[in-house]
């Protein structure tokens, strides 16, 4: 699928409101990351391109998704929006713009439910001084939820069996 049919196919022709929040959801290994990261492309190629030229904040929870692999997408998109991609100097030019772009992006990597508690504070100072910042993407929310599932037994259902005492002790004994 070309880049610019992805981008109507899943936002239509209007494309996604100003202030708004997408979520992309799918079952394991379906891609999410992959179509995040196409529109993140998308949105830091300048508009001659057919780009949005905006300025990302990255919360990367599963780290699918690095500062090469998107350079190689925001490749992809210039090449998809050029008549000139076969030309040797168009695809050096392509490699600076491609570079310049993915400046744009400040990724906080998260190894754990505090980095992103931590990490969605810091975007709040971040975004307030900064007003380049016209996308802020988090990549794989649910990553952490079993690691901490058995640290959060206070909200889980009542219904749980309670911890057992331990072999060969007899309860009242």
């Amino acid at each position: 699928m070309v880049s610019g049919q992805l981008h109507s196919s899943v936002y239509g022709p209007c494309g996604v409101d100003d202030q708004s929040m997408t979520e992309i959801s799918g079952p394991p290994n379906s891609g999410k990351s992959l179509v995040l990261q196409q529109l993140m492309a998308h949105c830091l190629v300048p508009y001659e391109y057919g780009g949005r030229q905006m300025s990302i904040i990255l919360i990367n929870l599963s780290h699918k998704i690095t500062k090469e692999s998107l350079g190689k997408a925001v490749l992809d998109e210039l090449r998809s929006h050029s008549k000139a991609a076969e030309d040797p100097s168009a695809e050096a030019k392509f490699t600076e713009i491609a570079k310049r772009c993915v400046s744009r992006v400040r990724i906080l990597a998260c190894f754990s439910t505090d980095d992103v508690s931590n990490s969605l504070r810091k975007v709040t100072y971040m975004v307030a001084s900064d007003s380049t910042v016209e996308l802020i993407a988090l990549d794989t929310l649910s990553e952490f939820f079993w690691l901490d599932h058995p640290s959060r037994k206070q909200f889980l259902s009542k219904l749980q069996i309670p911890d057992q005492p331990a072999w060969g002790a007899l309860p009242g004994g």
